[in-house]
Order: structure tokens, then sequence, then C-alpha cells
């Protein structure tokens, strides 16, 4: 996304911080101990801007921004639409994490939403950080550096290691795997053997009506399937890129919804980096109803972590890991559990630190706070729309979105509340400015 040298404007602009950070010294599974909370940052700054000049398709890897006398580093990316498509008026600058940056930020207490910002230069020499690349013909990389981020399988693969009577459930795309933790230690599962329908970071619901016709997108009851349509956004910058994709729902060659994916990866710092997920869904010609799982609730995005085994590591179930929720430590599985953010830590990839990931829900969710279904064996389920039917238009678009915050080291209850609640409180923010300018 190449902006020209010559632009330079003025726009209104809302600043989004992602939330706050606490360093903390790393705690060993087995004990409790206080962490230091004193060296909170802020981090994850992005800036939505109303865009009418820029090719949304071209990419500088970073520009300078100017509001008052406080100078920001950033790159610019597209921004979905109503309908997930990439809006043509608006786009986003993830800017730039550093310490200015936070003491500015934090100084501000927001109220420097109405200032207006300058695009002050548009570097063309800059080489961003990220950068996509192919693997095969049915996987893309993310690559931060020389550090990857993520696998996205776009296309079909075949697991040969499943059993060949498992014909629906040896065969799968749009999905995510391996998400890496910042270390490159690999944290998520695919086609594992206690549950091969299992992928990654991937969504899906185990009841999807159409008409008169029942299908389930887990197991093997029908024919529904995900499958790669075509590419919205491929953008890589300096600090951040992004990625889109639209898919479709098919039972047999009949496309009956579409489905667009976008991803808004930021760049790693402090030991987390940040991963934004919006999923829209069109049903096509005729309503769909979606129901999860009963007493269970799973049904919608689910993350299958593949947490540390107990020796000697042959019982899938009994991992060495530690699940926390907004109430405290888990100590058993939670099914059909309403929940704003979860986060699992354990040794990943055969990795002797801890590394961890946590999915948060913003608060305009639906149905605020969904149902999870959360096991310590690995998967982190949220239940939406949960145990009942919710019936979806025909050619009326929905949406849902999460943040997954990988992250070193550990972190208690007290200090992943104090980072969600920053992260809530920036959407608060973002949608009060978006209220003010209606």
């Amino acid at each position: 996304m190449k902006i020209s040298h010559k632009i330079c404007f003025l726009f209104s602009a809302t600043v989004i911080l992602a939330y706050s950070f606490s360093t903390a010294l790393c705690e060993d599974l087995k004990k409790s101990e206080s962490s230091n909370s004193e060296d909170a940052k802020l981090s994850d700054i992005a800036v939505v801007l109303p865009v009418k000049t820029f090719d949304l398709m071209k990419n500088s890897g970073a520009i300078e921004l100017k509001t008052g006398k406080q100078l920001f580093h950033g790159s610019f990316f597209s921004t979905p639409s109503a309908d997930g498509t990439a809006d043509k008026d608006k786009m986003v600058v993830i800017v730039e994490n550093s310490q200015d940056n936070q003491e500015a930020s934090l100084k501000s207490k927001f109220a420097e939403l109405s200032k207006e910002f300058v695009v002050m230069h548009t570097p063309s020499d800059v080489t961003p950080s990220f950068q996509f690349k192919e693997l095969g013909n049915n996987t893309i990389a993310l690559y931060d550096k020389d550090k990857p981020v993520y696998h996205y399988v776009y296309d079909l693969v075949t697991n040969e290691n499943v059993p060949k009577k498992e014909v629906r459930r040896r065969t799968r795309g749009c999905y995510m795997h391996p998400m890496f933790g910042l270390n490159g230690e690999e944290l998520t599962d695919d086609f594992p053997k206690d549950h091969y329908h299992h992928h990654g970071l991937f969504w899906a619901w185990p009841h999807v009506q159409i008409g008169n016709e029942h299908h389930d997108f887990w197991n093997e009851t029908t024919d529904l399937e995900q499958r790669f349509v075509k590419w919205l956004v491929k953008e890589t910058g300096e600090y951040g890129a992004t990625l889109a994709v639209e898919n479709g729902w098919f039972v047999g060659e009949r496309k009956v919804a579409i489905e667009r994916v976008w991803f808004r990866s930021f760049a790693a710092h402090d030991g987390s980096r940040s991963l934004d997920v919006q999923i829209f869904v069109i049903p096509i010609g005729q309503p769909i109803t979606l129901r999860g799982a009963e007493g269970k609730s799973y049904g919608g995005l689910v993350i299958r972590l593949k947490p540390e085994l107990q020796p000697p590591g042959n019982d899938m179930n009994k991992t060495i890991c530690k699940i926390t929720v907004p109430s405290g430590v888990a100590k058993d599985d939670l099914p059909e559990t309403p929940l704003e953010w979860v986060d699992m830590v354990s040794k990943f990839g055969g990795r002797e630190t801890i590394s961890g990931a946590a999915v948060f829900v913003p608060p305009s969710h639906p149905d605020f706070p969904p149902t999870w279904l959360v096991r310590h064996y690995g998967p982190l389920c949220v239940g939406w729309p949960g145990v009942k039917n919710r019936t979806f238009e025909a050619d009326q678009s929905f949406s849902i979105g999460y943040r997954v915050w990988i992250h070193e080291k550990d972190f208690n209850r007290d200090q992943l509340v104090g980072i969600y609640d920053a992260y809530k409180k920036t959407l608060e923010i973002q949608n009060e400015y978006q209220e003010s300018k209606k």
C-alpha cells in the first residue's frame, strides 16, 4: 500500500490502545508466586482514519504521523466494511510501539481523540518487517523478519495419518496452523488423535440448519465444508500485517454462505503479540440457523492449543497447563460457562520455558459474555450462539470478532484482568468517538 510522497492532509482520528501490559517474572506452574506489575506499559496502538485519496491495495511499509508535538511512526492497512469487504473510505494505521508513544498516550488519557493527524513522510525505501510467503499450494505463512507468526491453510489438505474411514475428517481447509509463540514454538495442534476435526485456530458449528437440511461442520454427518474462494487483502508493513480471505460454505457444489475473515497482526513487543480476528458470514438465498453442542456450548471460534503432556506422554487428556479465567485458576474443565476471556499457559513445542495464549471477547460481542467450552487438553472454544438456535436472515451479514493474545511467561489473574480491562476501555473509547461523529 504505497502512499504518494505529495500527500499531506488533515483528518480526524480515534486512537485505539490495545491494552496495558504488565511485566512479570515467569512462574513455575506448580507454584503460585506474586508478580511485579509496577512496569505497566501501553501497547498495540492503532488509528482509524477516513481516507478517500489513498489506494488501499498499496503498501508503503512505514509512515510518519504528527498530532500536536507528538510524532508517531506506523503502517497503513485496509479495514473491513460491514459485509467484510475492504472499506473504501477508511483505513487503519498500526502505530509503532515505543516508549515515547506509550508515555504520550498515557499522558493524554484519551483526551486527544479530536486532534488532527498529519501525514509527514512516507519512506519509500523501507522494507516491511512483516512478509507473507507461499508454502506449497495450500498454505500462506506470515513472518516478522525471520520469525514465524502463523501459517494460514487456505486450500483443502488431506492428512494421511487420519484413518481412511474418517472420510470427512481427513480433509480440511480454511484454518490457521501453526500459530507460533514469541520464540518460534508451535502453540497449536492440527488433526490431533483425540479430535481429528480440531485445527489450530478455526471456526465451526456442530448444528447448521439450512432449510430442511441439518449439517455439521465438526463431524461426518453431512458434506458441508468451508472452501477457499479468493484473497481480499494481503498487506504487510513495518509494524503489522493484514490478511483477509473470502471463503464459501458449500454443500457439494452448492454455495450456501459467503464467509469473509480478517486477521490483523501487531508487531511483537515486551514478550507479547496480538492477533485480531473478525469473521463475517452472509447466508445465500435462504436463512441459516446455528446452534452449539448441547451441554457443552462449543460452536464458533476455537483455538486448539497443544500443551505439554504428562509423562510418559501417552495420555492425550493429561497435560501440564494452567487455565486462568476471570474468577481465577480453573481446576476443572469448563463446559457451557459464560466468560469474558480465557488464558492458557504451558510448555509448548518441547521448550523448557513457559508460553501462553489468551482469547479476549469484546463487550460488543452478541450475548456478551458468550458461553465457552474449555478443556485442559487444549481446546478453548468460544460458544456462540450457544445451545439455543439463532437464525440469520438470507443475504444479510453478521459478524463476530476476537483478540488472540500470545505471550511469554506467566500472568496471574489480577494482571490478566488489568490487561483485558485496558483492552475493553479502548474499545469503549472507539465507540464513543464513532457515535460523536454521526
